[in-house]
């Protein structure tokens, strides 16, 4: 009666452990390294001034997109993820962070800041750090995500390619209230 006893409680405490381990909802983006950190690894593409990472912080929520900085039109459609975040009402409601996969941070640098006069903050993954910290879900195509201001991921997907990611991330925004002009504008 004993061995059974011990051999429950055993099974019981390894199905919570791998309950609890398998929580997605716990996974930082950054592998634990808080938002202004993550410079130290991915240095800035676009902008002189390294502070700008730390206005990223100030929004409750920031949209993540990883890319890959030598195809040409992942760099053009980088535009349209600035118009998603421009859609919501409260301009503090979502923030934009871009990190590039890339070799070549020149003709990245060439066609953001000259040909795109582009805005928004691009980190330069020279190490491939982001794919190590994220393998599971890049593995599955992920590369855009909805995360917290300490990089906890709430949403895992594109929500300019899936409309039921867009709701999700909107129901997380607490927002159905978005500027339609933005999006319609292009």
């Amino acid at each position: 009666m004993k061995n059974c006893n011990f051999f429950f409680i055993f099974y019981c405490i390894i199905i919570s452990f791998g309950l609890f381990s398998c929580n997605t909802n716990t996974h930082n983006i950054f592998n634990g390294t808080d938002i202004e950190d993550v410079m130290n690894y991915m240095p800035v593409l676009n902008v002189q001034d390294s502070s700008i990472i730390q206005g990223i912080k100030i929004h409750k929520q920031i949209m993540v997109h990883y890319f890959n900085g030598s195809c040409s039109q992942c760099i053009a459609g980088l535009v349209e993820y600035e118009r998603y975040t421009e859609s919501f009402s409260d301009d503090n409601q979502l923030g934009l962070l871009f990190i590039a996969q890339t070799s070549d941070t020149i003709i990245l640098n060439y066609y953001l800041i000259d040909k795109m006069h582009f805005k928004p903050v691009v980190l330069y993954d020279e190490h491939n750090l982001f794919i190590k910290w994220n393998k599971k879900y890049i593995n599955k195509g992920i590369n855009t995500f909805l995360i917290n201001s300490s990089g906890k991921i709430l949403v895992g997907g594109d929500p300019l390619q899936n409309k039921n990611i867009d709701n999700k991330y909107r129901r997380r925004l607490g927002s159905n209230d978005y500027r339609t002009d933005v999006i319609n504008n292009k």
